[in-house]
């Protein structure tokens, strides 16, 4: 009786895909992305909207809000590849009636545009 070395008949091949083991687990899938709301209260019960704590994101994200060629580029740097985030139709709404945005109507617009392009945004009324 022949007794074989190697049992598996892939091994002709210099890296069968059946018998080698990966070197590396890959993941490439990615968590979705994380709605930001303007507020860090989300809650449909609020006693006092003046009482409000802000979210963190409002003035990372007025940071990248400069007018330059390249704010869109910035924007989506930031958002999808840096942070995975999503702005929520709510937190564009806020960032467009901050007097930082309201006193230039060019890049308002040009920020409303972006956030339009987004998967999966839809604008309120109030944006």
């Amino acid at each position: 009786m022949a007794v074989l070395k190697n049992p598996c008949l892939h091994r002709r091949q210099p890296r069968c895909p059946l018998c080698t083991p990966p070197r590396f687990i890959s993941n490439t899938s990615l968590p979705p992305p994380e709605w930001i709301e303007p507020s860090v209260d989300v809650s449909n019960f609020v006693v006092s909207p003046n009482n409000l704590k802000l979210s963190p994101w409002i003035n990372r994200i007025l940071g990248l809000l400069n007018d330059s060629p390249t704010m869109e580029s910035n924007l989506n740097d930031y958002c999808h590849r840096k942070f995975l985030i999503k702005l929520s139709p709510n937190f564009v709404a806020y960032l467009l009636r901050s007097t930082e945005i309201r006193e230039k109507p060019g890049l308002a617009f040009r920020f409303f545009e972006w956030a339009g392009k987004q998967r999966s945004f839809c604008h309120k009324l109030e944006s």
